[in-house]
């Protein structure tokens, strides 16, 4: 008799939890509808698409081959000692929030604590002349903007596929950056 009751309650809970499975696959199946409409009723936005991104650096070269011809963020993934052999002994080099970073004039590279590759190049545009117009045209509407509190600066940043380019700016209404900062993703 016990062993009786213990299959009808056996087979209870495998019923229960096959028609729970059941029960939960219809909403999905509803939900995927319901985002389907709603993506179909979006009009169309000026929002850059994947496919529509440039390529972050070499729209970073871009950017600053007014004041500089050099390609800066070729050197991004590779190592500092590799740096250092194609350009030489730094101005300066030192450590800036918990990782190495070796400066070249305007332009300071920083590096991954662990692997010590170069992960970002900054240039400092100050005393510059930069074509805000340009930059502008070449990196369309930003994607994020906020007050930085640790480098008390606006930031504006463009995402791209193989990194970020940010502007840093004394102001929300500074007229052109002082600092424009490549980050590489990859």
């Amino acid at each position: 008799m016990k062993w009786i009751y213990g299959l009808l309650l056996s087979i209870g809970i495998i019923c229960g939890c096959a028609s729970g499975q059941q029960d939960n696959a219809l909403p999905v199946k509803q939900a995927e509808k319901a985002d389907t409409r709603i993506e179909e009723k979006q009009p169309p936005s000026e929002v850059k698409s994947v496919s529509q991104k440039q390529i972050g650096a070499e729209t970073f070269n871009e950017l600053i081959e007014s004041f500089h011809e050099f390609n800066y963020a070729s050197y991004l993934n590779q190592e500092k000692e590799e740096i250092k052999e194609a350009l030489g002994e730094p101005e300066d080099e030192g450590w800036f929030e918990g990782g190495e970073y070796m400066q070249y004039g305007d332009f300071t590279f920083f590096f991954h604590p662990v692997t010590e590759k170069g992960i970002s190049v900054a240039v400092e545009t100050t005393n510059k002349t930069f074509d805000q117009e340009k930059a502008e045209d070449i990196l369309g509407s930003v994607d994020r903007s906020f007050w930085n509190e640790m480098d008390n600066m606006w930031s504006e940043v463009y995402e791209f596929e193989d990194g970020t380019i940010t502007f840093e700016k004394e102001s929300e209404e500074a007229e052109h950056p002082s600092y424009i900062w490549f980050e590489s993703s990859k």
